[in-house]
């Protein structure tokens, strides 16, 4: 076992990740099944959270509200702010392909003067270069330009 192997199993990591990643070798199945009754314990503001649909998204944004104001002392405009922007971004991810899951954390780092807050959000979609290949004319060398390839097409 390495030394990471109960931080993730802790966080959920590989249970969340399950339906778009492999482990190897894979972490045994006592190891995961230990932390299962701590899940929601932590004092981070949110854990590790998977989001199949945007069905879940009204109470993670509850969830977040709350982490924000009671626990990192945010004022409510400024909390509400943030969960509208996580809003757009995990809404914007079901938007372009409906059929993946959204992955999302939250994590308080520092103290005092130095804290800071630290937002993860991800999905397992094709990636914004992918998309973007078939609805933008995308520069296939380093020393092509957006404008090059502008002029070149309408010369």
């Amino acid at each position: 076992m390495t030394r990471c192997e109960p931080n993730l199993a802790r966080i959920r990591f590989c249970q969340l990740l399950s339906s778009v990643a492999v482990f190897k070798p894979p972490i045994p199945a006592y190891v995961l099944r230990r932390y299962d009754l701590h899940e929601g314990a932590s004092a981070t503001p949110v854990e590790l959270t998977r989001l199949t649909s945007l069905a879940a998204l009204p109470l993670l944004l509850e969830r977040i509200i709350g982490a924000l104001t009671d626990q990192l002392g945010y004022p409510d405009d400024a909390a509400k702010d943030v969960a509208i922007g996580i809003s757009e971004v995990v809404q914007n991810s079901f938007d372009h392909n409906p059929a993946i899951e959204s992955f999302l954390a939250m994590q308080v780092y520092g103290s005092g003067d130095r804290r800071f807050l630290e937002i993860a959000i991800g999905d397992a979609g094709q990636g914004i270069r992918a998309t973007l290949v078939g609805t933008l004319p995308i520069p296939t060398s380093r020393t092509t330009s957006w404008r090059s390839s502008d002029r070149s097409s309408a010369a």
